[in-house]
């Protein structure tokens, strides 16, 4: 067996990179390789009114908007997300144990008294 050199064992093995193909890749030329296709990415909101008309009072007629809205909301929540160990949600535990506690004190001292009046 050939002595190994100490460095050679201490070093982290290389990741294999592979190439996979699906099966149904298209074929393309190397014309078609080379074909530089442009596309432009842009901040319009598609489902966005065109222009916007608001009837102004004081001038008594209608005017267009000079800017629509382009903002899209895809998610909201309501409420708050607190971190377990933070001091806020530690007083909030405290609370909903504290309303637990208080909830099956009422139920003992609901069912004692429904045991009495048996």
């Amino acid at each position: 067996m050939a002595h190994m050199h100490a460095a050679t064992c201490l070093t982290p093995m290389q990741p294999v990179r592979e190439v996979v193909r699906p099966d149904n890749q298209l074929e393309l030329t190397e014309a078609e390789l080379e074909e530089e296709i442009a596309k432009m990415l842009t901040a319009n909101n598609p489902a966005a009114p065109k222009n916007i008309a608001r009837y102004h009072m004081k001038e008594r007629c209608y005017k267009f908007e000079p800017m629509v809205d382009q903002t899209i909301c895809h998610y909201a929540t309501d409420g708050w997300l607190l971190h377990k160990t933070c001091e806020e949600a530690k007083k909030q535990l405290d609370m909903e144990k504290m309303e637990k506690e208080a909830q099956d004190r009422f139920q003992v001292g609901v069912d004692c008294a429904c045991a009495l009046s048996h």
